[in-house]
């Protein structure tokens, strides 16, 4: 009798262990959360590409600016020399420099900023636009960037 309960009472906490995926250790769905942010995400070479967007003037969908944090991974510095499509072109404050192993926050509580302008005054929010961004050592990334009014979280936002 107890046999049968001691074996009982182990099947409850395997099934529960399983269930809740502490059975999977590293390998747990709860252990692998995708980033959370308000953007896009890429890999590029050493790059990592994180919260990517553009914030656009309400005013005026001609003129926008590039919101990104880019991570360098690799040994040696890289830079952000531009972002291109068909809608959009850029103007980097003469490339912005990606040193190794750090990460660069870019447009957002930033001294660094990259202006988007379009002659076809594409930067309507809620609209995805597609972009290249453009690297010294590492390939290019292309992205489609989704536009943001600056208000709510984005009032801060400068636009060149």
């Amino acid at each position: 009798m107890r046999l049968k309960r001691l074996m009982g009472i182990v099947l409850v906490f395997t099934c529960i262990a399983s269930a809740t995926g502490c059975a999977i250790g590293f390998g747990a769905r709860t252990n692998s959360q995708k980033p959370s942010g308000n953007g896009r995400y890429a890999t590029t070479g050493d790059l990592e590409i994180r919260d990517a967007t553009i914030v656009a003037d309400p005013k005026d969908p001609s003129k926008g600016t590039l919101l990104v944090t880019i991570y360098n991974n690799g040994s040696t510095d890289d830079a952000l020399i531009n972002v291109s499509s068909a809608v959009v072109t850029s103007q980097a404050q003469s490339g912005v420099l990606l040193p190794s192993m750090k990460a660069v926050r870019v447009g957002f509580n930033s001294s660094l900023s990259v202006a988007l302008s379009s002659a076809s005054a594409a930067l309507v929010p809620g609209t995805l636009v597609p972009v290249s961004l453009h690297f010294a050592n590492s390939p290019s990334a292309s992205m489609q960037l989704l536009v943001n009014t600056n208000d709510g979280i984005y009032a801060g936002v400068k636009i060149p």
